[in-house]
């Protein structure tokens, strides 16, 4: 995610990073069933889903850094 951060200011070359960092976290909040069909524990599904949000967060920030600056 730091990257993505970091290559948010050169928007013009890496404008689907965004979008990568957000389906990863889409991801992260759906694999504990996808994978396994019923997750063995709560702190599995509730570690999964914190990380994935926090990471469609900063995935979205990306992309709305990219487009402020080449504005």
């Amino acid at each position: 995610m730091i990257l993505a951060l970091g290559f948010a200011w050169v928007y013009e070359r890496t404008y689907g990073m965004g979008w990568v960092a957000a389906a990863i976290g889409i991801w992260t909040i759906i694999a504990p069933w996808v994978v396994s069909g019923a997750p063995d524990t709560t702190k599995v599904v509730v570690s999964n889903v914190i990380t994935g949000a926090v990471t469609i967060v900063l995935g979205l920030t990306t992309m709305v850094l990219g487009r402020m600056q080449r504005t």
